[in-house]
């Protein structure tokens, strides 16, 4: 055999090999709260926390679902029950 045959046959096996051994990266897993992002935005609105809006203009409710869906929880849930806004990082710290 040539060098080119010999190659060919090498880079088939080596592509052989490594195609049999990829696995597949699972979807995320998306939060179970993320319903709650429009009241958690609404709370940190209310209570005049810096993080209701994103420096872009974003707001954390779009934000929240954004991240939420790709699987970062963001904790919604706890972040809608807060009273000021050092309890974001007291009580919904997570």
């Amino acid at each position: 055999m040539n060098k080119i045959t010999t190659s060919l046959i090498a880079l088939l096996a080596l592509f052989l090999f490594t195609a049999g051994h990829c696995e597949r990266v699972p979807d995320p897993e998306i939060p179970d709260d993320t319903e709650d992002c429009e009241a958690a935005g609404a709370k940190l609105l209310e209570l005049g926390c810096e993080e209701a809006t994103l420096p872009d203009g974003t707001t954390f409710q779009a934000y929240c679902e954004d991240v939420q869906e790709k699987g970062h929880a963001v904790n919604p849930s706890c972040l809608k029950t807060i009273s000021s806004c050092e309890e974001i990082d007291t009580k919904c710290d997570q």
